[in-house]
């Protein structure tokens, strides 16, 4: 389906959420590529100062926590691509063994609210995971949850060690196993003039 049809079958401000240009291709923003992407990756752009948010509250404290990021999911001339533009409901764990339990009902009330808003501008496109000792690593809980709770190709687990600062982001495509998904990180250029 192209933009044209969409706009017919749904309306324009749906179609200018799907269909519109990567930050790459936005003035005054500037990113950083975190790995190699391949052809057949979709690319992920993750704002920094959401990022770095996530960063210091999941390393103020040396326990698990988590919490749900928020974002689109579109298509440019290059193809799909995901923006990480917020998040919700930080929270700190006791153990790792509760992120489902605590996870799930903060994740029916937020996908209840956008269902009631019918046409939201914002999903959840993944979760964060501050799991101390992991170095970044998807770890089995954390890969049953996803599995249990993200059931869209490409949402992502970005997980962060507080122990030491690393910082991994994985991606399951649709009937395959989870990788390492290299990403963009965003921020605002110093040199652009505010709007």
């Amino acid at each position: 389906m192209n933009r044209e049809e969409l706009v017919k079958l749904a309306g324009e401000k749906l179609a200018s959420s799907i269909f519109r240009d990567a930050p790459t291709e936005v003035a005054g923003l500037e990113t950083r590529a975190f790995g190699e992407m391949t052809s057949e990756d979709v690319r992920v752009f993750f704002y920094e100062d959401v990022l770095d948010e996530l960063i210091f509250a999941a390393t103020y404290r040396d326990e698990p926590s988590f919490a749900l990021l928020l974002g689109a999911f579109a298509v440019d001339k290059t193809g799909p691509f995901m923006e990480v533009t917020g998040f919700s409901s930080f929270q700190q764990l006791a153990e790792l063994d509760a992120l489902y339990r605590e996870l799930k009902p903060e994740m029916d009330e937020l996908i209840g609210d956008f269902n009631a808003a019918r046409q939201p501008l914002e999903h959840v496109v993944g979760l964060f995971v501050g799991a101390p000792g992991s170095e970044g690593k998807l770890l089995p809980e954390i890969a049953r949850v996803h599995l249990s709770l993200f059931n869209v190709p490409y949402q992502v687990a970005a997980v962060i060690d507080p122990e030491n600062g690393c910082l991994g982001l994985h991606a399951r495509p649709p009937s395959s196993a989870f990788f390492n998904l290299p990403f963009w990180t965003v921020r605002h250029r110093e040199d652009s003039e505010p709007e």
